[in-house]
């Protein structure tokens, strides 16, 4: 019979063509196989150091006494965890590893920067020793602030130094714009030519704006740039976009020019 038809008060219900069924193993086959997939799952270091209870299914911990046990079907990620918090110092000696200390890596530093020639007397040696620690020594967070605001002061005082010796008129370019997180910023930066004829620029600020950086704010942060490098009466000509926040600056700009 090629199909099985039943008939209901719904409707008919077909069967597909009758398959044989699949043909299954031996008992002993399938048990071989099973232990075979073990077998290769099981190849992990970290299970010669766990002892297997195949009766409870359960792998027990082989380090002295512990009595810790997991079920047979945890992978060796949680054995080897277990191992390493538990019982690291007997496993790195069972499996002949070491553990890298903080003075073994101090000892092997301090020989790596041993002398080339071994005629230097001890205390030219502690001299170069002592140059050693001054170069790879890292100041703090608040020694660095502290420099790099010392820096930028004397860089800026001759900045302005610069710009107040330039014979002529000084023009200017500025763009504001918005990054993708939403924070606004502006760039300001100076040209001229100095006495020898000789085209130079310059970036005066590089500022942190408001989201929606409207034309009244715009000219709040680039007078206050201008008054801090005193050429605000020098400016010549301005280069910007023509977006309605730019336009409307400018026309704010046009009264303290005038």
């Amino acid at each position: 019979m090629p199909y099985v038809a039943k008939w209901t008060k719904v409707n008919w219900t077909m069967c597909r063509w009758r398959l044989p069924p699949p043909s299954l193993g031996s008992p002993t086959s399938t048990v071989k196989s099973k232990r075979a997939a073990n077998e290769v799952k099981r190849r992990a270091p970290i299970y010669k150091y766990w002892n297997l209870d195949e009766k409870a299914k359960k792998f027990r911990c082989g380090f002295g006494k512990c009595r810790q046990t997991y079920a047979e079907t945890n992978s060796s990620s949680m054995l080897t965890a277990h191992t390493k918090s538990c019982h690291l110092t007997e496993w790195e000696k069972a499996d002949g590893r070491t553990t890298n200390s903080t003075s073994s890596k101090s000892a092997a530093v301090a020989k790596a920067f041993q002398p080339v020639d071994p005629k230097l007397s001890p205390k030219e040696q502690q001299a170069i020793d002592d140059r050693f620690k001054r170069l790879i020594t890292v100041p703090s967070r608040f020694t660095l602030k502290a420099c790099l605001c010392a820096d930028f002061e004397k860089y800026r005082q001759k900045v302005k130094a610069e710009l107040a010796n330039v014979p002529g008129r000084i023009s200017l370019t500025l763009d504001p714009w918005t990054s993708v997180a939403q924070e606004g910023y502006l760039g300001l930066t100076a040209h001229w030519v100095t006495s020898e004829f000789e085209l130079r620029e310059l970036l005066l600020g590089f500022v942190s704006l408001p989201a929606e950086h409207t034309g009244e704010v715009l000219k709040e942060e680039v007078m206050s740039i201008l008054r801090d490098y005193g050429i605000a009466h020098k400016t010549f000509a301005w280069t910007m976009d023509g977006a309605a926040n730019m336009k409307a600056f400018f026309n704010d700009m046009k009264p303290d020019f005038n």
